[in-house]
């Protein structure tokens, strides 16, 4: 953390096309900040200053700074059940994080099937984030989602029986 890391080919973030010129999605990037305010006006009702505070610049704070600590455990720490090669960052699973992180926890698996909505893949590897993709299929608002099986396997991912723990 108190180094450069410099690297001879970085990665590109190439949104696709249909995403970066969609209406909705650029609106919603430009706003974020002012989609705040909305959610400001009842704890201003209620109490005031303080409970704007803590009810939007606090939560938005903790968000964020969760979600990146959430990303550095996944990153360091945990199982691998399956071994990535040709892969630049490897995750991890992190048990006992399922309920917290919405399914994100289930990191290595995340890396192994990329394009997969359901990240956890048994039924002790607890995933609200799937559960809420699948009310949304449900009621017709999420379609084409994809889920865990061979052909959505990353290439060059493989099972590994039993897990490495790091």
């Amino acid at each position: 953390m108190h180094c450069q890391q410099v690297l001879t080919r970085p990665p590109e973030l190439q949104i696709e096309d249909r995403v970066a010129g969609d209406k909705f999605y650029r609106w919603l990037e430009a706003t974020w900040r002012w989609q705040q305010l909305p959610l400001a006006i009842v704890p201003y009702a209620v109490g005031g200053w303080g409970f704007v505070f803590w009810g939007v610049r606090l939560r938005v704070a903790v968000s964020l700074t969760g979600h990146w600590c959430v990303v550095h455990i996944a990153h360091t720490r945990g199982e691998r059940p399956y071994a990535l090669k040709n892969i630049a960052i490897d995750g991890r699973n992190v048990r006992g994080l399922g309920l917290l992180t919405f399914g994100e926890c289930w990191h290595n698996n995340h890396r192994a099937f990329p394009r997969s909505a359901r990240m956890g893949h048994s039924a002790d590897e607890i995933d609200p984030g799937w559960l809420i993709v699948r009310a949304l299929m449900t009621m017709g608002l999420a379609w084409n989602v994809t889920v865990p099986d061979l052909q959505s396997r990353r290439s060059g991912a493989l099972r590994i029986e039993r897990p490495v723990c790091l």
